[in-house]
């Protein structure tokens, strides 16, 4: 009778399962805290990168602020620029400004040149010289309260085509206002697009206009980048900072409120960030932690098959060498009896075990050879007391 036992589910398949997995696993896990950190840097980059790019749009627009604020201190404290004033002399005060205006919109970006007198009444419009004699005083917040502080007045508001940044000084003749020199520039396209080229990002203006957010200028294609939700959202103070796809560039948008002279919130400025080569940085770095967490994958299901195939192979064939010792054949070879492992100690039990069968098997034929010995001598005995019996009834009859 042979002894045999079927494996319906071998160990080397169970260790390169669970081995593999485990491998899976780490590296998933690895691969995942990597990339979840790598995003965490990537998007605090990216935010501060668009913080950095806001700032200096502000800071370029603070700088117009007092470059104007310098240039109307000078006109109005000319010695010429009273009279000028007082007599109303459009044509005078145009000969005396125009000449410089292209330069000073192309050296300082102010582009925008506005004379008035005490009441507001526009004289003279260095940038449109054929719109004059109507009264800003009233939209324009920073004109009246130059007018009747005699200070300077300075910062953003509505002006006669957009949204702009004013610097507005008080002409003053005997401590009398007598009239107003207005510089500016429009936050339009003309003074946004050079600083955005020169980020490598994107601005738009939105401007409040009947209750709703309007663009006023856009460097990609004279729109907002973000939906009217989101300007709400910014324009009331929260944080918003989206990613979008502006001319196939991956851009982040920030979008943060702005206010008015008078301390009213009066738009959206929109900042688009070029956030292309870190996204594509990122994705490569996806790829390569992908296509190095297959590799090592590959390589470890291959050593745990190979291991788990040598250890399946040495425990089959002592369960195979078992089974022929339990059917009585004790010719059975053992092998592995050198491997420094657990299946080299089996090997060596099951080699005790074999030793152990073979004394009993020599012990036992030792009986049976001690049983034939004595069965032999008791009938050698037996005829030798017959023999002499013989011998005896021969001589007493005799």
């Amino acid at each position: 009778m042979t002894a045999t036992s079927t494996v319906t589910k071998p160990l080397w398949r169970k260790i390169t399962l669970y081995g593999c997995g485990a491998v899976l696993f780490t590296s998933a896990a690895i691969g995942g805290v990597a990339w979840y950190e790598q995003r965490t840097m990537n998007d605090k980059a990216l935010y501060n990168k668009a913080a950095s790019d806001l700032q200096v749009i502000q800071t370029d627009m603070d700088a117009i602020q007092r470059s104007a604020t310098a240039l109307a201190l000078v006109i109005a404290g000319e010695p010429d620029t009273p009279a000028l004033i007082a007599s109303n002399d459009r044509q005078g005060l145009i000969s005396k400004l125009s000449k410089n205006l292209t330069a000073m919109a192309q050296a300082g970006g102010l582009q925008l040149v506005t004379i008035a007198d005490a009441n507001g009444n526009v004289i003279a419009r260095m940038h449109a010289p054929d719109k004059f004699g109507d009264n800003y005083m009233g939209r324009r917040k920073t004109v009246a309260s130059a007018i009747t502080s005699g200070k300077l007045a300075a910062g953003i508001e509505p002006g006669r085509t957009g949204i702009g940044i004013y610097a507005v000084a008080p002409v003053i003749v005997g401590g009398q206002v007598v009239g107003v020199i207005d510089i500016g520039t429009e936050l339009s396209n003309p003074y946004f697009t050079p600083l955005a080229e020169r980020l490598g990002a994107e601005i738009s203006i939105n401007v409040m206009s009947e209750g709703k957010l309007v663009n006023q200028s856009s460097t990609d294609g004279n729109q907002a980048f973000l939906d009217n939700l989101s300007l709400q959202a910014a324009l009331e103070g929260k944080s918003v900072f989206e990613q979008d796809v502006l001319e196939g560039r991956d851009m982040f948008i920030k979008a943060v409120p702005f206010s008015s002279f008078a301390g009213e919130k009066i738009g959206v400025i929109e900042v688009g960030t070029d956030a292309t080569e870190i996204l594509a940085g990122a994705r490569a770095s996806l790829w390569t932690m992908l296509g190095v967490t297959l590799v090592i994958s590959l390589l470890a299901l291959t050593a745990f098959f190979l291991f788990a195939k040598s250890l399946g192979n040495a425990i089959g064939r002592l369960t195979s060498t078992m089974g022929r010792l339990a059917a009585g054949d004790l010719n059975a070879t053992i092998e592995g009896e050198n491997r420094p492992d657990e299946t080299g100690a089996m090997a060596r039990a099951v080699q005790v075990f074999k030793d152990n069968a073979l004394k009993t098997k020599e012990l036992e034929r030792q009986a049976d050879e001690q049983r034939n010995m004595t069965e032999e001598q008791r009938r050698q005995n037996a005829e030798e007391a017959r023999i002499r019996a013989e011998q005896m009834a021969e001589a007493t009859d005799g």
